[in-house]
């Protein structure tokens, strides 16, 4: 018998009949680290939370079957040795960080459990120094980046000193930078402490490398159990979005058992002949306008307290251009959002439209942009989803809301959601009724944050589409990401910021050619050989002359 047993494990959340897990069953042993992929609402999440005990014990809801951690039933133990046993690290860590000094925060769940204050402060200064966020200790939690917040939602956990940790898309809002480091620090976790790791994410490129087994849940179904060269080496198609860029390409090409580590991957690609096909160009963008900017930047400067934040931003948005925002955490992206919304106060010129932002009220700033933040939970306020979508419609005054709620339920595929409550939807699901507010007021600039946290390759690729579509008709879109391959697939301008100045502005081939950083996973496998490559479909057609199927 394994550590962790999970024994036909079957769960539907309250008032809901169609099970959210359906009889799930697998043993995982100490140490091990667990790779659990799916698509976005299959329901990773909800088995990460049913192995703490949260589910259902915190959401409620039926649940038949059995988990236990060695050897002690989930549901024998009492809250405390559960909460020290295991532990969970959400998708968003921003909304379970409570308060305002680091310190304190890896302190909290230790004090609310009953653990003595001399123990408390041993192991929180300990589990700092493991972490490496020692010198964050006396920061305030809302002067964090996006890593930094992920390291300390990780040294709160550590901090109880647990047998195994649930991490849930622990780098899905993070640069290269900060995911590498977290990817790095869940290694350490797992080989120096030997805690059972279960990782659940949909930005898999490294983290096979960092994976024992691999666990495949469809439709609350478990439809794999293994070791990770099986699942790699697996001819099911509905594997194939979930693995690295590198093995997808390879897959393809027709090789058989291919390297997951990208400098045997470089090797093997240079003993592959291209084929006849030229290098694709990029798909066809609408032309953008050459004439008044829809939105201009003079010298725009911001912050935070005493902090500054954007410094002397200049730069212009021209009608029908796609833009890509990328830079480190912390560098100043969401900040410029917010204020090209009127959330933030500034100095400098903002002109949209020809007008001084300042001159805008909000509601005429709603209509005219569209603004999607980095938690689609902002959004979700009413009890359905198509209530939703009428709530904000009506609070702009939006002609025939009813018709337009239905136009974007069809739009975004969410008609089969519309009776649902939101909060219970997957975190695509949810990022997707967040999108659906900001188009109801047909917007002619959409603004997003992080549109592709949390959503697996298919959605990714569904939403890369809905964004070229929206662009052709016009709109002009200004977007946050980490994700270059989804950069080069929507965008035909990319800005890099670095402490809130722009460093870079240009296209694909200029910005990222020549990149020692930010740059796409097949551009850095293919550059010496064929340097104009960015995505699997540019190395598809050049090593085979075939499209790539998305």
């Amino acid at each position: 018998m394994g550590y962790i047993t999970v024994e036909s494990l079957t769960y539907c959340y309250p008032e809901q009949d169609k099970p959210v897990l359906d009889d799930i069953s697998f043993s995982l042993n100490r140490g091990e680290v667990l790779l659990l992929l799916g698509r976005s609402g299959s329901g990773k999440s909800t088995l990460g939370k049913a192995i703490t005990g949260a589910v259902p014990y915190f959401y409620g809801g039926t649940v038949s079957g059995k988990v236990s951690i060695g050897g002690m039933p989930i549901d024998k133990m009492e809250h405390n040795r559960r909460s020290q046993t295991v532990g969970m690290v959400f998708q968003y860590p921003e909304k379970q960080l409570i308060l305002n000094k680091v310190h304190r925060e890896v302190a909290f769940g230790l004090e609310n459990t009953g653990v003595p204050e001399k123990t408390i402060r041993r192991r929180v200064f300990e589990a700092m120094q493991f972490t490496g966020i020692t010198p964050l200790a006396d920061r305030d939690i809302d002067s964090l980046s996006g890593g930094q917040k992920q390291k300390v939602a990780i040294t709160s956990a550590l901090a109880f000193f647990p047998e195994c940790i649930v991490l849930d898309e622990p780098i899905s809002q993070l640069d290269p930078l900060a995911a590498e480091e977290v990817l790095n620090l869940t290694r350490k976790i797992n080989e120096e402490l030997n805690i059972t790791v279960i990782l659940i994410e949909q930005r898999t490129g490294k983290c096979f490398e960092l994976a024992d087994k691999v666990a495949f849940i469809e439709d609350g179904r478990l439809r794999f159990f293994g070791g990770t060269h099986n699942f790699l080496d697996s001819p099911e198609k509905q594997y194939e979005p979930f693995l690295p860029e590198p093995v997808r390409l390879f897959r393809r090409l027709g090789i058989e058992h291919p390297p997951t580590g990208m400098k045997k991957s470089r090797a093997l690609l240079s003993s592959i002949q291209p084929g006849d096909a030229p290098v694709p160009a990029h798909p066809a963008f609408r032309e953008t306008e050459k004439t008044q900017p829809v939105i201009s930047l003079d010298k725009v400067s911001c912050g935070y307290g005493g902090l500054t934040v954007l410094n002397r931003f200049t730069a212009s948005i021209q009608k029908g251009d796609c833009i890509s925002l990328l830079g480190a955490n912390g560098a100043g992206k969401t900040t410029l959002l917010k204020t090209l919304v009127g959330l933030k106060q500034y100095q400098g010129s903002i002109l949209l439209k020809g007008m001084e932002l300042k001159k805008w009220k909000q509601k005429e700033i709603a209509w005219t942009i569209g603004y999607v933040s980095q938690n689609p939970d902002d959004y979700l306020t009413q009890d359905t989803v198509r209530d939703e979508l009428l709530f904000t419609a009506r609070h702009l005054g939006v002609e025939e809301p009813e018709q337009a709620a239905d136009n974007i339920l069809q739009l975004l595929e969410l008609s089969e959601y519309a009776g649902r409550n939101p909060k219970d939807l997957s975190g695509g699901q949810k990022q997707r009724v967040a999108i659906g507010s900001a188009l109801i007021a047909s917007p002619e600039v959409l603004i997003l944050d992080e549109p592709t946290r949390g959503i697996d390759v298919p959605l990714k690729q569904t939403l890369a589409e809905l964004l070229r579509q929206l662009n052709q008709s016009g709109i002009t879109i200004l977007l946050v990401t980490h994700d270059t391959e989804f950069a080069c697939m929507v965008s035909n301008r990319f800005w890099i910021l670095y402490q809130g100045e722009l460093l870079a502005d240009g296209t694909k081939e200029e910005v990222f050619s020549d990149s020692l950083y930010y740059t796409t996973t097949i551009h850095k496998l293919c550059q010496n050989q064929a340097p104009g490559l960015f995505t699997l479909e540019d190395a598809l057609r050049y090593y085979s002359g075939e499209e790539a199927v998305r």
